[in-house]
């Protein structure tokens, strides 16, 4: 963590009063960078702490795992679904969902980074866009590193499920918490807004922010998204189908281009249906997504489908992949694929 960050204030606020008055000063702001944290978080996975910074740089981390009332006693709600206050929030899907399913809280007037940065990119002509973490994010539009030098380490940790449960807060929690929601403003969001009005792009951002906070909410919402989706993706699987070689292997395709987003994207099921050439290159993109997997987490840099660096146990599964074109039973084919996940999850634990 960089010394200016080290000189702001960071507050803990367990106690009802004390956030009540928080608030009120929090009520002043225009723009403030929100983040949630929890086990799980989504609509049933538990929420145990909310993180709000100003765009001086002062963060408050509501403990509402040890006080639900901070919301309605503590009057959080008002600040969360005031109109008045822009809530900048990194992929708020999950964070929505916990807020309203679990404290009846409707997020409003938010500026989603991870929304912008796919508008922007659409914008430039991609029709799938791969979705940036924090890191990714603040590398892409900020000119110094932010978050928290703990966040890339509880990324791969097998502990990270009960991670954001722990009391007291430790040193790693606060300093991932604050990290969060302090690379956020004013740099990543004002350099976000400045290109979004550049580009005449508001009205579509603010549908996309609006579809985004239901998604979890609305089913209506949902099924829209998740057919808008569906077209995209098979277009490009079809075209794919139509003017590839069968010669094509799946790393052919460049990470950032809309043929490999679509290979990750689409069901192997349907992958099974489209053609055994789009069978195969799905089959290829789940082995290569594995293995990237095992890049970040092992530290390895691996260079295509290399099976030597891998344990043999691991390497047998791996190779199996080639007969999976001679199972012409999809049964069988979804079998295999479930015992190729489950060897590979295993040897991740």
């Amino acid at each position: 963590m960089n010394q200016v960050m080290a000189n702001q204030a960071v507050e803990i606020i367990v106690e009802t009063s004390r956030c009540r008055h928080v608030v009120s000063i929090l009520s002043r702001e225009s723009v403030l960078a929100v983040d949630c944290e929890g086990i799980a978080l989504g609509v049933e996975g538990p929420m145990t702490l909310l993180q709000i910074c100003t765009n001086s740089g002062d963060v408050y981390l509501f403990d509402v795992q040890e006080n639900r009332e901070l919301f309605s006693e503590g009057h959080l709600k008002i600040v969360l679904e005031s109109n008045e206050i822009l809530k900048v929030i990194h992929a708020c899907p999950y964070d929505s969902a916990a807020l309203y399913h679990q404290f009846g809280v409707t997020l409003q007037n938010v500026f989603d980074t991870q929304v912008a940065d796919t508008v922007l990119e659409e914008h430039n002509g991609r029709l799938l866009v791969s979705s940036l973490d924090l890191q990714g994010l603040c590398q892409k539009y900020s000119s110094s590193k932010k978050v928290s030098d703990y966040k890339e380490q509880l990324k791969y940790s097998k502990k990270d499920g009960e991670f954001w449960a722990k009391r007291s807060l430790t040193d790693e929690m606060k300093s991932v918490a604050e990290g969060d929601v302090r690379a956020l403003i004013p740099e990543v969001f004002e350099k976000q807004k400045r290109i979004i009005l550049n580009s005449g792009l508001q009205e579509k951002f603010r549908e996309r922010v609006s579809e985004i906070i239901k998604y979890y909410i609305d089913d209506e919402v949902r099924k829209h998204r998740y057919k808008r989706r569906f077209i995209i993706v098979n277009q490009i699987i079809d075209s794919i189908n139509e003017k590839r070689d069968t010669r094509t292997v799946c790393s052919d395709f460049p990470e950032d281009s809309d043929e490999y987003e679509a290979l990750k994207r689409i069901d192997y099921r349907e992958a099974c249906i489209k053609s055994p050439f789009i069978d195969r290159l799905k089959t290829e993109s789940i082995l290569y997504l594995i293995i990237n997997f095992l890049e970040m987490k092992k530290g390895t840099k691996l260079n295509g489908f290399h099976f030597r660096y891998f344990p043999v146990s691991f390497t047998i599964q791996i190779k199996r992949y080639q007969n999976w074109q001679k199972m012409s039973n999809k049964s069988s084919k979804m079998l295999f694929y479930k015992k190729l996940m489950t060897n590979t999850l295993l040897k991740l634990l």
